[in-house]
């Protein structure tokens, strides 16, 4: 059935074991169907693959090149509207709303919390202190900046509790490696796998990771346009979306063996955060 169809199609093998592939699969093709952003349109699902045994999703081909690698080329006019559209989508993603924020799992096309995963200040400086202060991460990033982190946090990071009740459907991995660009100036949003009921900043942090145009103004673009599509933001957003993000920095510097652009991409992400608030 698959062999007659005129276009090509692309095959992911999950590597995160079944009832995730079965919720990456749930969440792109809701998404797909909804049109809040575009996805590659989900065709098959095998929660075990002959070949690799693995469970696996075969998609639409999606010709493109991934964000990451040609956001250097792009100009500030060509990333203001490249801008646009990613908010737009986002903010459409974000008005998906749940209870809590936590882990997903699906039932069929619904999808439901199977755990609670808090994302305030209190739960972000109980993640840290075991990871920087005396686990391996303070061995990545040094003695110093590990405590001044901790004592920056210590001030600071209860300015995630003004959004930590706003739960909503994330894509939870928005980055460039996840965005391909097509050569009209569209854009398609891969890898649902780490889907799950967080708060926009979860997604909007992600995204401030590798701007496309100096930090000021990328930060300025993504807000302004996040807002012209109905999204909701603080005045400190952009402290609450790099705050977040620290949750997934701190989850790669608990490994004990580190590559070194992956703990100097933490060290910069860290020393702008900091930089974000006295």
């Amino acid at each position: 059935e698959l062999a007659d169809r005129p276009r090509a199609l692309c095959v992911k093998i999950g590597q995160r074991g079944a009832a995730a592939a079965v919720l990456e699969h749930a969440v792109q093709r809701a998404v797909h169907r909804s049109g809040r952003l575009p996805v590659a349109e989900p065709i098959a699902f095998a929660v075990e693959e002959p070949i690799s045994g693995h469970p696996c999703i075969v998609s639409e081909w999606v010709d493109g090149s991934r964000l990451d690698r040609l956001a250097h080329t792009l100009s500030v006019n060509s990333a203001s509207k490249l801008l646009e559209r990613l908010a737009s989508g986002l903010a459409a993603l974000h008005r998906v709303s749940f209870e809590r924020t936590g882990w997903l799992a699906s039932d069929g096309d619904a999808l439901g919390i199977t755990a609670s995963v808090r994302l305030d200040g209190a739960a972000l400086c109980a993640y840290a202190e075991p990871r920087i202060g005396v686990g391996p991460g303070r061995g990545h990033i040094g003695d110093a900046r590990a405590d001044r982190l901790l004592e920056w946090l210590a001030r600071n990071a209860f300015v995630l509790d003004e959004v930590a009740e706003t739960a909503c459907l994330c894509h939870g991995d928005f980055g460039g490696e996840n965005i391909l660009l097509d050569a009209g100036g569209g854009f398609c949003v891969l890898d649902w796998e780490f889907a799950c009921a967080g708060t926009p900043s979860l997604d909007l942090g992600h995204l401030l990771r590798a701007p496309f145009v100096e930090p000021p103004l990328f930060e300025a673009l993504l807000g302004a346009a996040y807002q012209r599509a109905g999204g909701r933001l603080s005045e400190r957003w952009i402290l609450q979306a790099r705050l977040t993000d620290l949750f997934a920095w701190l989850g790669f510097l608990e490994r004990p063996a580190l590559g070194t652009e992956i703990v100097e991409s933490a060290c910069t992400q860290i020393d702008r955060l900091i930089d974000c608030a006295p």
